[in-house]
């Protein structure tokens, strides 16, 4: 790479760090302080999941117009919505009404939502330009490991500024930092694809991307995956609290342990897959981990029997195994989805990215919502038991259609 790709990346990887920080800034705090003004679990999962819901309906939309306006021109619009959103989301300090504020909390998620589309939809596609095909595992897995990153000091970050300073501060500062970091980047940030425009002519469809080698499958890999990821975004807070007395903080640290096995196993996959393994292995032993890790979260109701209830070390343990698997997983799926439309242009590869973001956020969506429920409803370790026994079970159905298949 030469010294502007590497600039490109680099921006390209701030800009992820700073939009996962965005998205994970919440967690160890909002459902706590939605309690205190009326607001259910349940409710609270519904709001973390809404910004899933917008970049579903929403990154098909931007990815059509990567052809008409750029790939960058919609990352850096993506970034400035976010921030304005994050801003905007700190005024809800002031909002004590049960209604209003989870009417609000849901109107400034979309808004995040309608920003981070925008951004996820484009961030892949003009990182993987930085670099050649055989190359692409490298770069992408650095792009997500920045990714990983934010979601390790998002809430951490988050429950620190939360016990510091109250709601409001955390995210403040998360749209000022995504705001500068922006305005430095439309100055700085090159689209390589504007000195090479793809000259084919022959029009990319939604049923031929989706029709690809592999694609289908990954998408669906990529949803119980993140099913998962987003499982307990709602109800790790207040399970942790009732049942082994930690804090907010606390609550911080237990998620970075996801994120820090996550961020940096990332760029290690990506070293392998573009030597050794290839992308669907990878998913599959991806998922098997993830499944595993389930097994112990709760732990499921089996193995409290067996005396491994009541032990936080076991959660911990258990949630960096699952950062581990997400690490394979993510990554494994994007680049074989990626390799299957390989040399279509620029706008495939957008639309690669689209549907990979649409099967994350589809699955996340349904993770928060279900997992919140399941915890209002059955209590968290037997919901956590679901989750992982279906991660089971489509991962063994794929694993035999890749054998027999």
């Amino acid at each position: 790479m030469d010294s502007v790709q590497r600039l490109n990346l680099f921006l390209i990887s701030l800009l992820l760090l700073c939009s996962a920080i965005c998205l994970t800034i919440l967690v160890p705090f909002y459902a706590a302080e939605a309690l205190g003004r009326g607001v259910t679990v349940t409710q609270s999962g519904q709001v973390i999941g809404s910004i899933f819901i917008v970049n579903i309906i929403l990154t098909p939309l931007v990815t059509r117009y990567i052809p008409v306006v750029g790939a960058r021109t919609l990352l850096l619009t993506g970034c400035m919505v976010c921030a304005v959103g994050n801003i905007g989301y700190s005024l809800l300090a002031t909002v004590w009404d049960t209604d209003q504020f989870f009417f609000l909390s849901l109107l400034g998620r979309v808004v995040v939502g309608a920003g981070d589309s925008a951004t996820s939809a484009t961030a892949y596609t003009l990182a993987g330009q930085q670099a050649g095909e055989g190359d692409q595992g490298k770069v992408l897995g650095l792009a997500e490991a920045c990714f990983g990153v934010g979601t390790m000091i998002g809430p951490c970050v988050g429950g620190f500024l939360y016990q510091r300073w109250g709601f409001g501060v955390p995210f403040m500062s998360c749209g000022i930092v995504l705001l500068i970091v922006g305005i430095v980047s439309c100055f700085f940030l090159t689209n390589l694809s504007e000195n090479n425009k793809d000259t084919s002519s022959k029009a990319v469809t939604w049923s031929h991307i989706l029709m690809s080698d592999g694609v289908l499958v990954s998408m669906l890999m990529v949803v119980m995956a993140s099913s998962a990821f987003a499982w307990y975004t709602a109800s790790l807070a207040p399970y942790l609290s009732t049942t082994y007395g930690l804090s907010v903080g606390q609550t911080g640290l237990v998620l970075m342990v996801n994120g820090l096995v996550y961020t940096f196993f990332t760029p290690v996959f990506g070293w392998l897959t573009d030597t050794w393994l290839d992308g669907m292995t990878t998913q599959i032993v991806g998922n098997l981990l993830i499944a595993v890790s389930y097994m112990f979260i709760g732990p499921i109701p089996p193995l409290q029997a067996l005396g491994l209830g009541g032990h936080v070390w076991v959660l911990v343990v258990a949630v960096g195994v699952q950062g581990l698997g997400s690490a394979a997983l993510y990554l494994g799926s994007l680049l074989h989805m990626m390799r299957a439309v390989a040399g279509q242009g620029e706008q495939s590869h957008g639309m690669v990215s689209s549907l990979w973001c649409m099967a994350e956020w589809g699955g996340a969506y349904a993770g928060a919502s279900l997992g919140s429920w399941s915890y209002d409803t059955v209590g968290f370790p037997t919901g956590t038991m679901v989750e992982g026994g279906l991660v089971m079970v489509v991962t063994i159905l794929v694993m035999g259609a890749a054998i027999w298949g």
